[in-house]
């Protein structure tokens, strides 16, 4: 089961090394990762060039500034592969990550997307274990009401987005929530790996620490 992995990334050379290197240490090979330099103005593209060279399945793709939803989207209309994964140039997932879950996809054929447990990752390297463990089937329900995960902490059916269309550049808050809220109103069925597998770094200029926008 292949994955294809998309990082937009934006002015990320302090972090987009260990994002890549992540990849690399999975312990499936079955994966392709576009990365979308969005307009960055620092060594992102040179750094992920550089990694590039180690392994062919990462791609390097360089655009304007247009913002998180339109490197997405733009990663997305080059994948190659059945199954979705939105990973961010700041975070990472475990070596582990993929076999888990593509091993969670492969035991059940009904299921359009499997989450995992994550950790956040404070300024500090200390990690802060996520408690709330989101529940499996019909998600529409629980996000309605909440971000249940991070992007990178789900893996998810292409075809999908036949039926629910591209990430949203109107949105100045939350694209990701919106676009999974969309994902399980199309009655996609999630399935869960009880395993902390992604880490999601903490930022006091995140968008996600403006809770009330």
């Amino acid at each position: 089961m292949n994955v294809s992995i998309i990082i937009p990334a934006f002015n990320a050379e302090k972090t987009i090394a260990q994002t890549l290197e992540s990849l690399l240490a999975q312990t499936s090979r079955k994966w392709e990762a576009i990365v979308v330099d969005d307009g960055s103005t620092d060594r992102t593209a040179s750094i992920a060039k550089e990694i590039a060279k180690r392994d062919k399945r990462i791609r390097i793709v360089r655009q304007p500034n247009r913002g998180q939803s339109a490197a997405r989207n733009a990663g997305l209309a080059r994948v190659r592969y059945g199954w979705l994964l939105f990973l961010d140039s700041d975070d990472w997932i475990a070596p582990a990550y993929l076999e888990r879950m593509t091993a969670a996809l492969g035991a059940d054929a009904t299921l359009d997307a499997v989450h995992c447990l994550y950790a956040r990752v404070a300024s500090d390297e200390t990690l802060v274990f996520e408690q709330y463990m989101p529940p499996t089937g019909d998600m529409f329900p629980t996000l309605a009401r909440r971000a249940t995960f991070p992007p990178h902490a789900c893996v998810l059916r292409r075809s999908l987005l036949e039926v629910v269309g591209l990430f949203d550049t109107s949105l100045r808050a939350s694209p990701d929530w919106d676009f999974f809220q969309r994902i399980a109103r199309a009655g996609a069925r999630f399935g869960a790996v009880r395993e902390v597998l992604a880490f999601y770094r903490m930022s006091l200029h995140s968008a996600s620490q403006d809770a009330h926008r």
